[in-house]
């Protein structure tokens, strides 16, 4: 996918800003100026930040021959740029990899009712209630151990759909949800793969012109959790950082930084944010409003707090 072009101004492709539409006039030239006749490479830092359903990318752009090279390949690649300035001359290219997978909660709560509702021990006028505490309570909350967050949710299907809550049942349903899992792992896993394949195909195509330096944040704990969701956390840092040292080519430079702050300080003014929405930060200094995994990202290619250098 190639940005759009403004055939008024020159066929320049057009750059997103940080607030959602384009820089005023809309042209990448009315970002970093032209630099100076560069007969050696430059550097070109980027800052990788995550959750669970995306990863987010950004590139340090110094002029703007850095600039259009960074938005041209990564448009080929089928991201969207989007270019932030944070003052004094220092501009990111932003860019966010979406895994194309539902919610792990939604995904099971789909076909959860069609399981309760096609159980064969299903009572006839359908006066079943489970009391907290009872030993159907209790079986049925140890049977939910793969995704703790249905329990409520099978409760209710239990209820309204009268179906005994027996031993059998709870062996079945221990068994659909795993199963349901693991499934969504494999789509997960899948789908996380061609994110990042597309990813460090931008780095690799542009290490050939660039010194690139790619930073990620030091988190070597964050996999050995319990809860589905935080190990699923802990697969993207993982398998983020082995595509960083293993798939890329063998100029690219792959440090760790510390994490503290990160998703904490304003990028332009370094004052601390607060939290206006769950993605949404606001600097209590200049006011201005950011995506937290955008503003982290930033902080990352900034960060000067090496911990490692993994490549």
């Amino acid at each position: 996918m190639k940005p759009d072009v403004d055939k008024a101004s020159g066929g320049s492709p057009e750059v997103r800003s940080d607030e959602g539409g384009y820089r005023s006039g809309g042209t990448a030239e009315e970002g970093p100026k032209p630099g100076p006749d560069r007969s050696e490479r430059m550097q070109l830092v980027v800052g990788f930040d995550y959750n669970v359903r995306s990863v987010i990318a950004a590139y340090r752009v110094h002029d703007r021959e850095m600039l259009l090279d960074v938005c041209s390949v990564v448009s080929e690649r089928g991201f969207v740029p989007k270019l932030i300035d944070v003052g004094e001359g220092e501009y990111y290219v932003v860019i966010r990899g979406v895994v194309e997978v539902p919610n792990l909660v939604s995904y099971v709560k789909e076909g959860l009712r069609k399981f309760v509702e096609k159980y064969p021990f299903v009572m006839r006028y359908r006066d079943v209630k489970v009391e907290r505490g009872s030993w159907a309570w209790r079986e049925i909350k140890r049977s939910c151990r793969p995704i703790p967050s249905v329990f409520s949710y099978v409760i209710e299907l239990v209820e309204e759909y009268g179906v005994v809550p027996n031993w059998l049942f709870v062996y079945d349903l221990e068994l659909y949800l795993r199963k349901k899992v693991r499934r969504w792992r494999k789509w997960y896993v899948v789908e996380l793969r061609k994110l990042l394949n597309r990813l460090m195909a931008c780095l690799n195509r542009l290490s050939e012109k660039y010194d690139v330096i790619a930073k990620i944040e030091w988190l070597p704990y964050v996999d050995v959790r319990s809860e589905v969701t935080d190990r699923v956390r802990g697969w993207r840092y993982t398998k983020l950082m082995r595509a960083l040292v293993h798939c890329t080519r063998k100029g690219i430079r792959v440090v760790a930084i510390e994490p503290a702050g990160t998703s904490r300080y304003c990028p332009v003014c370094d004052s601390v944010t607060e939290v206006l929405s769950y993605r949404e930060l606001r600097c209590t200094k200049c006011g201005r409003v950011w995506d937290r995994d955008e503003m982290a990202a930033i902080n990352v290619a900034r960060s000067r707090a090496v911990k490692y250098v993994l490549k």
